[in-house]
């Protein structure tokens, strides 16, 4: 009789790979991303140190920009591939539930997929703003990257110093636009702006963008719901301003339980499934 397997799902994402155990209550761990294999390695090295050996012969599951690069065998495991787009819908999907939904990737940048039962399609548009845009930007404007320092410095600021509101063009709010929505992000910007106002425009400006992109992706894909997953939603005053936009939605716009790591559970889930390049 051959031995059971044991199966690790590995997403080697741009800035960020996350690695899930498939035993372990599905525990997870993530490194920042750096050549495929040293991250792959790095991240199942710290995974085995904090679950114990696994309960069989282990597979890696693994999906991400960097799985194309992996060898078909790291370190003498097999390495099964899952197309990024059906990770990205498994893993939404199977923490969310229900059998269709625009499923949001929200990593270094914004991806989209659209799941209908056993079909999953890439729906356009995605965008480029994201985590990497964030961090980015916030060296530039900052002189920092650490996610925890800009967030500490956005819930000292004052987003509306620096970003011209419905309510300041219009003298209220304009049918169902809010008074406190944004008319432009950063228009009031000068030299000498407060670090605490940079912080919390800049975080509202992902913040709004993606979700402005999510909103597009809806009514491209026609579909009614959206799952947002991804690293992204750990930000603590990005998610705040999602779930305040997404309160007018009317359930709109669901974050499940584990979002972050859902595309590397959406690879566990779908080798072990079989479905797999």
């Amino acid at each position: 009789m051959s031995d059971p397997l044991a199966y690790v799902g590995l997403d080697l994402g741009i800035s960020t790979t996350d690695a899930v155990a498939g035993w372990a209550g599905e525990r997870s761990v993530h490194v920042p991303t750096a050549p495929p294999e040293e991250s792959a390695r790095a991240a199942l090295r710290l995974l085995l140190e904090r679950t114990g050996s696994p309960p069989g012969t282990l597979v890696i599951a693994a999906t991400g920009v960097g799985a194309q690069r992996l060898p078909r065998r790291l370190d003498g495991c097999e390495v099964r591939r899952v197309a990024e787009i059906t990770a990205i819908g498994r893993g939404g999907l199977g923490l969310a539930g229900g059998r269709e939904a625009l499923v949001v990737s929200l990593g270094t940048g914004t991806a989209m997929v659209s799941v209908r039962g056993a079909a999953i399609e890439h729906v356009t548009p995605g965008n480029g703003v994201g985590g990497g845009t964030l961090l980015g930007l916030a060296r530039a404007l900052l002189g920092t990257d650490d996610v925890s320092e800009i967030s500490r410095l956005a819930e000292r600021g004052d987003r509306t110093r620096l970003d011209i509101t419905i309510g300041e063009v219009c003298g209220g709010s304009l049918g169902a636009l809010p008074a406190d929505g944004t008319a432009s992000n950063f228009a009031k910007y000068a030299a000498g702006a407060r670090r605490e106002d940079v912080a919390a425009a800049l975080l509202n400006l992902v913040a709004e963008v993606v979700l402005w992109t999510v909103l597009l992706g809806l009514r491209a894909a026609t579909q009614s719901r959206a799952i947002l997953t991804g690293r992204l939603l750990l930000v603590e005053p990005i998610r705040r301003r999602i779930d305040e936009i997404g309160a007018r939605l009317g359930g709109a716009l669901v974050v499940p339980q584990r979002a972050a790591v859902a595309s590397a559970l959406g690879a566990l889930w779908s080798a072990r499934e079989g479905v797999a390049e």
